[in-house]
């Protein structure tokens, strides 16, 4: 039985305001600022885990209910006044500003599924407002040249690692954003700095008009199977939440992967839901091959494994070698120089929105072995959830979001597109929290070589 929206387990409004506060990721890093901000999330996230060892304490939901609307106001707002800063025409802002607070109110404060009219005009306020801010934003950042540079290789059949780009930092400054040799006569001599996945899902759109329109399709996709999962009104105001969060528009904007990345997860969470094994298995390899911190959420492929069984694992790990090894192939050094050795040599960042730097404000120069065991606490916090949880799909987003979020509050480098990714994994794990909850004691199946588990029965 499906929890009451209106006392949610404590997990589970934990869940949802961690996701909520990470999308409200603050812009400024001051050390103060960010050892509040990364506290507050840890707290929230051992809230979480603690929650997942068995049934507990239910709790009321408005309090949830209001600050996800607050946050949703925040980004409708943050993103009409960006439109109109952009030149942007000024009663089409307005009126998509009023039709998607209206339409998200009605969302909020209704006791049941919104109609077809409510869900049209929400969608159209809020396309027509991220359209506004993405349209015209033109702000210098490296990630921009490394994906339209990697493609434009790409489209020519040469390898993306073996670019370079222009440095869009003072000459003065680029010490501070790469590491040792990074930087040569005004390029960045290394190439596309990720493994391969969304890339290769950018190049279509690169080829006909921009791939940003990629990375937008890729968050609009999680919108939609979120929807789908949500049954109550908690799981129906967080795909509200992620839709018009302050993050979400200069997640897509910058060209941050991560909107797209959002995108493949949310498939493997939709296919885990809907038992569809073949399109999670491609879902999770493409996920898994997209960026070097998958790592720390391979534990996540436990709760598959146990829930799903052993030819969905194997056949992700196939996928995400077909999808890898070409590119290992064509250029073994730019591969290995610009996915592997350029991630390793990155500086120590003073204005990440991590726990270091004001660690480093109080104790001086951190030793450099400690900006590295981020990683390790990371595989901890998701092996945990994976030994805690009943087997599924909310016992998969939660090893994603808490082992990443477990990383990032301590990494030397820590930004909005990390914490934008982790509060949409969050997200999605608490819209799908009363179908499949992680808390409940496993059922074994009378089908012996049926996939076992609660999610995979009902």
């Amino acid at each position: 039985m499906p929890e009451d929206d209106s006392r949610p387990s404590t997990a589970r409004a934990a869940t949802l305001v961690a996701g909520t506060v990470c999308l409200l990721c603050p812009w400024t890093s001051r050390p103060t600022l960010s050892l509040a901000y990364c506290l507050l999330l840890i707290a929230l996230g051992l809230a979480v885990l603690r929650g997942v060892r068995g049934p507990s304490r239910n709790v009321p939901a408005w309090p949830v209910l209001w600050l996800m609307a607050l946050a949703s106001l925040v980004g409708v707002l943050l993103c009409a006044g960006i439109s109109l800063a952009q030149g942007a025409a000024a009663p089409l802002v307005a009126a998509s500003a009023s039709v998607t607070v209206v339409a998200g109110a009605r969302v909020v404060l209704g006791s049941g599924p919104p109609g077809c009219v409510t869900l049209g005009l929400l969608a159209a306020g809020c396309a027509i407002l991220l359209w506004g801010v993405i349209a015209g934003w033109d702000q210098p950042i490296d990630v921009k040249l490394f994906v339209r540079g990697g493609l434009d290789a790409l489209a020519h059949g040469q390898s993306p690692y073996a670019i370079t780009i222009s440095d869009v930092y003072e000459p003065g400054e680029s010490a501070r954003f790469y590491g040792p040799g990074v930087v040569q006569d005004g390029r960045v001599v290394v190439g596309y700095p990720y493994l391969p996945a969304v890339l290769l899902l950018d190049l279509p759109a690169h080829l006909l008009a921009d791939a940003v329109w990629m990375h937008a399709a890729g968050v609009a996709l999680a919108l939609v199977l979120g929807w789908q999962v949500a049954i109550d009104r908690l799981g129906r105001v967080a795909i509200v939440v992620l839709a018009l969060s302050p993050a979400t528009p200069f997640l897509i904007a910058n060209y941050w992967i991560e909107a797209v990345m959002v995108g493949i997860f949310a498939l493997a969470w939709w296919s885990m839901h809907r038992h569809h094994g073949s399109l999670l298995a491609a879902s999770l390899g493409l996920f898994f091959a997209s960026k070097q911190y998958s790592v720390v959420f391979v534990p996540a492929l436990w709760p598959i494994l146990r829930s799903v069984g052993a030819r969905v694992v194997l056949g992700a790990v196939a996928v995400g070698l077909i999808v890898v090894t070409p590119f290992v192939v064509l250029n073994p050094d730019a591969f290995v120089r610009s996915a592997v050795e350029f991630q390793l040599i990155q500086p120590f960042r003073e204005d990440a929105v991590s726990l270091l730097p004001f660690v480093q404000s109080v104790a001086g120069e951190i030793p450099s072995p400690l900006t590295t065991v981020s990683l390790l606490v990371g595989l901890v916090a998701s092996a945990l959830v994976a030994a805690r949880a009943k087997p599924g799909p909310t016992a998969f987003a939660l090893c994603v979001g808490l082992g990443l979020l477990a990383t990032v509050v301590i990494a030397k480098q820590a930004f909005l597109n990390y914490y934008a990714m982790i509060g949409a994994v969050l997200l999605l794990a608490g819209v799908g929290w009363p179908a499949d909850d992680p808390s409940q004691t496993r059922e074994p199946s009378s089908q012996g070589s049926r996939p076992r588990g609660i999610s995979w029965t009902r």
